[in-house]
């Protein structure tokens, strides 16, 4: 039992070193299919560059003239918009005159109503203080009235007190005495009465007193909040004045320059009017082109078609073959594992087959399966880098015509409102204003 133990340690171990063996070179093999995309991505980039490059230099020249109609229609378009906005500040600078004017008659009504406002405050105040006098010297009055009306009772109860004692006993004078006291009470009453009217008058005239100075110096703060903000309003109002006058002169300048290039506008209306004959012959020509290339593109997608379509057909059995290789192969490690657990002592003991022509047929399958790897990564590039191609030719091609169209689409309108322009300028003076020929050419607007 120990050396079967011992072999089959070995064994095992074998098989682990050769199992390594075998991910060794599926991850090399991993990394090697790796590179070559990451070759066939870089390749392919290069060649959009290439194509990039070429469109953008056959493109050139076109685009410089194109530049120089645009250029052309883009003058036209200024000067009308340089004319639509000396109009629209026209009527702005109204509408600012309208809205300041009534802005300032705004402010006149406010401080008018603030004045009215203080004067009537300080009316309130002045009758507010002449009613407080008035109800001093009325209580004051009222307070010497009881005064002299006490100092008469004392007097008259002390003349009856003293006339009793003299004519009566004591019952007459206790029962004056009563009565004097009861005076006394009745007059020192009327005086804390008096007292508390004078205070609750008093703290109802501060309460009326402080209510009416908050009121005050409210209106006070919102009035100089007010004047700070007619303030901000008019220094606002001074700096749009200075920008409204800024535009102006900027407007007068392109007036001029308007003039300017109206003239040479119709200059250039002369000159280009006769390109048109040779547009229309290079638009069908292109034309032509365009449709022999779409024929050729269409050629050559469909064979492109065919060769992907064989390919693919070719993939699909090879992986079809290599299903079935690999169920057969689990069919026979299966069936050895079955037979080994059959196997006698005798058997156990004998050595272990080495199995060559197994190795030297598994490497043969490697080798061919790696060349078919290669030949499909080759394919898959040249068929990636051919659809490349294709839509870099559908794009130029779509580009071509559409640029073709836009020109002469765009020449045609021009041409169009030319001829408007002429009939509108035959009835307005105002755009038939030409520099003279010395100025013009010295100036900086000569195209």
């Amino acid at each position: 039992m120990p050396p079967n133990k011992l072999r089959l340690s070995k064994k095992q171990k074998r098989l682990e070193r050769k199992r390594r063996e075998i991910e060794k070179k599926r991850s090399n093999f991993l990394e090697y299919l790796r590179r070559e995309i990451k070759y066939g991505n870089i390749t392919r980039r290069r060649y959009e560059k290439k194509w990039k490059e070429l469109l953008t230099k056959l493109s050139l020249e076109k685009t410089r003239e194109d530049l120089e109609y645009s250029w052309q229609s883009f003058e036209w378009m200024l000067d009308m918009k340089d004319f639509v906005i000396s109009k629209l500040m026209d009527e702005l600078k109204k509408a600012n005159d309208q809205a300041t004017t009534s802005l300032e008659n705004h402010i006149a009504r406010i401080e008018m109503f603030m004045s009215q406002y203080k004067k009537v405050l300080e009316s309130m105040h002045t009758d507010y203080l002449k009613e407080l006098e008035n109800l001093k010297a009325y209580y004051k009055v009222q307070d010497e009235e009881y005064a002299k009306a006490n100092e008469l009772q004392q007097n008259v109860l002390k003349s009856v007190l003293f006339r009793m004692e003299q004519d009566t006993g004591m019952f007459f004078k206790e029962q004056m005495a009563e009565k004097y006291i009861f005076f006394e009470s009745r007059t020192n009453e009327y005086l804390n009465a008096s007292e508390q009217l004078e205070t609750d008058f008093d703290r109802k005239i501060g309460k009326i007193w402080s209510k009416c100075e908050e009121a005050y110096n409210a209106y006070m703060r919102a009035y100089k909040r007010k004047t700070k903000e007619f303030q901000n309003y008019c220094e606002a109002y001074k700096e749009a004045l200075e920008s409204n006058d800024r535009n102006l002169r900027i407007i007068v300048h392109l007036g001029k320059v308007q003039k300017a290039l109206q003239a040479k506008l119709e200059n250039l209306y002369n000159i280009y009017g006769r390109r048109l004959d040779h547009l229309t012959v290079d638009l069908e020509r292109y034309r032509r082109v365009l449709s022999t290339l779409v024929g050729k593109v269409t050629a050559d997608m469909d064979a492109d078609d065919a060769h992907i379509k064989l390919v693919v057909s070719c993939c699909v059995k090879t992986l079809d073959y290599l299903e079935r290789l690999t169920r057969k192969g689990e069919l026979l490690e299966k069936m050895m594992w079955c037979n080994k657990k059959y196997e006698t002592l005798h058997e156990k003991v004998l050595p272990y087959p080495t199995g060559k022509s197994a190795l030297k047929a598994k490497k043969e399958i490697n080798v061919k399966l790696l060349l078919f790897h290669f030949k499909m990564a080759n394919v898959n590039s040249t068929r990636m880098a051919l659809n490349e191609e294709k839509k870099f030719l559908k794009l130029e091609n779509t580009m071509l015509t559409k640029k073709l169209e836009n020109y002469c689409r765009g020449y045609q309108s021009c041409v169009y409102e030319n001829a408007k322009y002429r009939q509108k300028s035959r009835d307005n003076s105002i755009y038939r204003c030409r520099l003279p020929e010395r100025s013009f050419k010295n100036s900086k607007l000569n195209l």
